[in-house]
Order: C-alpha cells, then sequence, then structure tokens
C-alpha cells in the first residue's frame, strides 16, 4: 500500500480497491505530533540505468513534499558509486554491505541459493 503525497487514497497492487488513509500536502498541520519525515532510498546497480536513474532522483526532489533524506545505495559497483557521488553531492550515495549468504534465512517455497565463494 502506497501514500500518494496530496492525496487522500491510497493504493495497493494486491487490491482494486482504494482506502482513505490520510492526506499529506505541505498545508497539512504537523498535528500534536512530530512532523512527518520520510528517507527515500534508491537501489541501483549499473550504470546502463543511468537515465532512469536520473529521471528517479529528480522525481524524487521535485515532490511537493520533499524527503527529509534521499540515498541512493549502489550495488558493488565502484564506478556507479563515484558517477553518483559528483552528480548528486546533495545526496547521500553510499555502497551496499556485502552479503552473507550463510545468515540469510530461507524463504518457505522458494529454492535456497548456493553461498558465493570468495576470490583468494
Amino acid at each position: 500500500m502506497t501514500i500518494h503525497a496530496g492525496s487522500a487514497a491510497t493504493s495497493s497492487a494486491s487490491s482494486s480497491t482504494s482506502e482513505v488513509v490520510a492526506v499529506l500536502g505541505p498545508e497539512a498541520p504537523a498535528g500534536p505530533g512530530p512532523a512527518l519525515a520520510v528517507t527515500v532510498v534508491i537501489c541501483v546497480y549499473t550504470e546502463q540505468r543511468w537515465p532512469q536513474i536520473i529521471r528517479a532522483v529528480g522525481s524524487v526532489l521535485a515532490q511537493d513534499v520533499p524527503a527529509a533524506q534521499v540515498v541512493v545505495v549502489v550495488d558493488h559497483n565502484p564506478a556507479l558509486l563515484e558517477r553518483a557521488r559528483a552528480t548528486f553531492p546533495e545526496l547521500t550515495s553510499c555502497r551496499a554491505p556485502a552479503r552473507a549468504a550463510s545468515r540469510r534465512p530461507a524463504t518457505p517455497g522458494w529454492p535456497r541459493r548456493p553461498a558465493r565463494s570468495s576470490p583468494s
């Protein structure tokens, strides 16, 4: 289920119906609690999708309700990490941590992937 900024409806990939959850917009009062703070995480892995990365970041930055933080997570691509840091210095860009396949719990009904061997 996703909440759309400036809209009172939400959508769900598993349902064709919408339910009213909240109205989020710049004019919405903060209420008794703290203001809503959202961090947007954009996961990337290949420079072949650079135009889509540019559009995704631009879309997030153009929202009516600004994100408190935008994080670009680069999955094992040092050149792409440097390009993202150079292009978006105002964002947080970081590399994805190494995966530990042996610590990942098995998902029922899904085949378990073998652990990757590390180069010596």
